[in-house]
């Protein structure tokens, strides 16, 4: 999408609603930098873009900014970086799109509470771009993906509009347009301010490391382990680049928090379930705790996706012939609603599957339904260009 409006009038235009404090132009990157500094400034910069076709990109941190030829808007969130909220009672809190994440999780860990969802990496990373971003994280079979803790939120759609939803349930209120905000990656609309489901920290935290015996045996029985112990974590590595002798090749991490006589009877579903496809090792504890940290992908050489059950079980019989038998690294989390989230090192030179959520929201013909979404929403392509903030990302 082409557009000859030059940088030195997008900056005199915004200027007349923006100060000229907040604005930062860049002849050499062909863009124009804009804090806004609340929902109705992003409403009239948004709006602005909309009608003189300007292409509307977000700021990312952990991240490179797409290349692009013609002049553009740059949105920088960090002025919008407060906690808004917080509630004991409905264990909620709500934060605007450019709080830190770091900051986020160390302000809710002196409140007592924790974010159910570790981000694989950019700890500086903004909680819009966190949200948004294809890297599912880590997660477990009890409270579901990043996305699932979103409980409500509100954003600036490609026209300029801000959208609200309701607080109130999904089924007393409508479809959740919400959902569709979170699967476009920023196509649809960016957010602002977020609702996230937070909880309290636990008493005691059991962490567990399985020596897998029998990796396509495991990945099966991993399903019926996250259904009858659902452990709050739950990941299955196999090759990784370990750091001693006593981390097997082939592992379960599982991380369950409660009270003792309920961690027991857990650990002891999650033995059960596995059966003779996994065993307990002897993994030193302070090994134990960095575990999850043995996984070194390069950013550039990972493909990340989300897959059903049929899916893994096709990919885990491939280990040893074609392109995985090259793969030094694999890793499995989730198993949550029939969907595995797979992170595996390619071989150097191989092309990269694309990361989307889009798996966790629609169907079949899903992707075709968002394209459609999109050319109505957004018909000058206003944000067409977000996504591609995570291209290289994979």
């Amino acid at each position: 999408m082409a557009t000859g409006m030059s940088g030195t009038r997008i900056r005199k235009e915004l200027s007349k609603h923006i100060p000229g404090h907040r604005l930062t132009q860049s002849d050499a990157f062909r863009l124009v930098t804009v804090q806004p500094d609340n929902p109705q400034e992003l409403h009239t910069i948004v709006g602005f873009a909309a009608r003189e076709g300007v292409p509307v990109v977000p700021a990312a941190h952990a991240t490179r900014p797409p290349v692009m030829e013609d002049w553009h808007i740059r949105l920088n969130f960090g002025r919008m970086s407060a906690i808004v909220d917080f509630s004991l009672e409905s264990g909620l809190v709500c934060a605007q799109a450019g709080t830190k994440l770091a900051d986020l999780s160390d302000w809710l860990m002196e409140k007592g509470h924790s974010l159910m969802v570790r981000p694989d990496y950019g700890e500086d990373m903004e909680l819009w771009e966190f949200l948004l971003a294809p890297d599912a994280g880590n997660f477990g079979p009890r409270f579901g993906s990043k996305w699932e803790q979103v409980f409500s939120l509100s954003a600036v759609l490609p026209s300029g509009r801000i959208f609200e939803n309701s607080l109130a349930p999904a089924r007393a209120s409508g479809p959740d347009f919400s959902r569709i905000i979170l699967a476009g990656r920023g196509a649809f609309g960016l957010p602002l301010e977020v609702y996230l489901k937070v909880r309290p920290l636990p008493r005691r935290r059991q962490l567990t490391a399985l020596a897998i015996l029998d990796l396509p045996e495991a990945c099966a029985r991993a399903w019926k382990v996250a259904e009858a112990a659902q452990p709050e974590f739950m990941e299955i590595v196999a090759n990784q680049c370990r750091s001693g002798d006593k981390v097997p090749a082939q592992f379960a991490l599982i991380e369950l928090w409660g009270e003792r006589t309920e961690v027991a009877r857990r650990k002891e579903l999650v033995r059960k379930h596995f059966g003779k496809s996994a065993k307990t090792t002897d993994v030193p504890y302070e090994e134990l705790l960095g575990l999850e940290e043995t996984c070194r992908f390069e950013r550039g050489a990972r493909s990340q996706y989300f897959t059903d059950r049929q899916g893994l079980a096709e990919l885990i019989d491939s280990v040893g012939q074609g392109p995985v038998a090259d793969a030094p690294q694999l890793r499995l989390r989730g198993f949550v609603h029939n969907q595995a989230y797979v992170t595996i090192e390619r071989p150097a030179g191989s092309p990269p599957r694309p990361t989307t959520t889009q798996d966790l929201f629609t169907s079949t013909d899903g992707s075709w339904l968002l394209q459609e979404t999109s050319r109505h929403l957004d018909p000058r392509g206003i944000f067409s260009w977000a996504p591609r903030v995570w291209d290289e990302v994979g």
